[in-house]
């Protein structure tokens, strides 16, 4: 069991208030009138296409945390003696894949006893591997992973992701899915409907093609 938190907000968002006005043809009126829900629409619009591309567009900081290490066929635990005193290497992968990126850095990894005293696993370590999509932390040879006795949420990861500081750094294309899915929600502020009556999405189908090509899938 795991669960994987955003901890540090965007600095700034991937458009501002006053590109959604001009791509909506506002001509600043919008903007000057309705910015703060300009800029709200922005806000949902960026977080929606991060959850469905497992993309962070702007840096921004996620918090890990696990019940266990991942086992080489990822069925749990992988061995344990009943008391998670220690791990047997061939069972367990030498890497943990970080849900969401481009990661950047690790901050720490930090492991729980069962009274809930932390121990933080030096950097030196282990590596990050952000050529693999999504990014890793992988063990240095020799290394194994350090115990634990904590029986829920015993390992903590923090980790940077995300294209970089600034607007400039984000994908044409993931900017766009932005400011598109940002202006279909002010003009129409309930769902649309897909081209099946049945169904509805958040997101139009022109959108949504975007968000299928820079989907990162699991490895």
């Amino acid at each position: 069991m795991h669960s994987n938190k955003r901890t540090t907000d965007p600095a700034v968002e991937p458009i501002t208030a006053d590109e959604l006005d001009t791509h909506l043809r506002g001509d600043g009126v919008l903007a000057a009138n309705e910015g703060d829900f300009l800029e709200s629409v922005i806000t949902a619009a960026r977080e929606y296409v991060e959850e469905f591309t497992r993309r962070a567009l702007i840096t921004q900081s996620y918090t890990l945390v696990m019940d266990s290490w991942p086992s080489v066929k990822n069925e749990g635990l992988g061995w344990w003696d009943g008391v998670r005193e220690g791990s047997i290497s061939q069972d367990l992968q030498g890497h943990v894949e970080l849900p969401m990126g481009p990661l950047q850095s690790i901050t720490s990894v930090t492991t729980y006893a069962a009274d809930n005293t932390s121990t933080v696993f030096d950097s030196s370590n282990y590596f990050i591997d952000s050529n693999q999509t999504p990014g890793q932390l992988v063990l240095n040879t020799g290394t194994v992973w350090p115990s634990f006795t904590r029986t829920r949420n015993g390992i903590e990861i923090v980790y940077v992701a995300g294209y970089g500081n600034n607007a400039t750094d984000v994908p044409g294309a993931l900017k766009m899915a932005v400011k598109q899915l940002a202006a279909h929600w002010y003009e129409n502020r309930e769902y649309t409907k897909t081209q099946s009556d049945q169904n509805q999405a958040p997101a139009p189908l022109h959108v949504q093609s975007i968000l299928n090509r820079w989907k990162v899938k699991r490895l």
